[in-house]
């Protein structure tokens, strides 16, 4: 069975693994995205730890990575398979109950395996004292990022997908969804092409402000120094590059499909 054919059957993919990004391309771009997110997160723990230096977001950066690649990769599988919106709310939820569960004990064994006991201990003593404000922090930067990397990768899974083309299977087919929800013309690229840019954009505009106000020494700007810009530029310069090369793969899809 070729790559472009579709499967049929109950529980098989619909889609060959290849539409669905999940080849070396498709790899690719899902590292480009995770590692431009966790530019963003590095840029914004440098100005959380500026209000809260004891926040313990040293390690955000990573857990922001893995938990994109690991967003990117439900959302790619998903896509794969004839399920209802119910079904998909479903394994979502248990997608972030596990999040939440092992972000709970990343952060607990920060401080070491005595610090997991006695916050157990206490946890157990009061449930809500889980829900602490270093932790709904950390959990709602994850959510953002987790988020937005699944915007980006669904756009780019549009641009592959936007050749295949069949015609109209019986609405009793578990080919239905996909045929229905295909792109219906090039605006649906252009759509996707502008949004990509747009939080490209977007994201490096608020990386800037926040490793900007990460690395201000009011002291130096009051004397008229100027303060070391290294972290700024090494920053700025890995998210940049990462995002043109992001964009220049859904420019090759885009034009492939004019």
């Amino acid at each position: 069975m070729s790559g472009s054919e579709t499967r049929t059957g109950e529980g098989p993919p619909l889609v060959d693994p290849p539409q669905l990004g999940t080849n070396l391309v498709g790899t690719i771009r899902s590292l480009l995205i995770a590692g431009m997110m966790a530019c963003v997160v590095v840029s914004l723990v440098g100005v959380v730890q500026r209000v809260a230096p004891y926040w313990p977001g040293q390690y955000l950066a990573l857990l922001a990575f893995v938990v994109c690649l690991e967003g990117i990769a439900t959302e790619r599988l998903l896509k794969g398979y004839s399920l209802g919106s119910g079904t998909r709310l479903q394994v979502r939820v248990v997608e972030w109950v596990l999040i939440l569960v092992v972000l709970r004990l990343v952060l607990s064994l920060l401080g070491g395996w005595a610090s997991l006991a006695g916050d157990v201990s206490r946890w157990m003593a009061d449930p809500g004292a889980i829900f602490d404000v270093a932790y709904l922090t950390t959990a709602l930067i994850l959510l953002i990022v987790w988020q937005t990397s699944i915007s980006l990768a669904n756009d780019l899974l549009l641009l592959e997908t936007s050749a295949y083309v069949e015609p109209a299977p019986p609405t009793t087919s578990d080919r239905f969804w996909i045929w229905i929800t295909r792109p219906k013309d090039r605006t649906d690229t252009q759509a996707a092409m502008r949004h990509l840019s747009t939080v490209f954009s977007g994201g490096g505009v608020l990386l800037l402000i926040f490793t900007g106000l990460a690395h201000m020494d009011l002291q130096l700007l009051v004397r008229l120094e100027h303060p070391s810009t290294s972290g700024i530029v090494l920053t700025a310069l890995v998210y940049f590059l990462l995002g043109l090369a992001l964009l220049s793969q859904a420019q090759f899809s885009s034009l492939h499909y004019q």
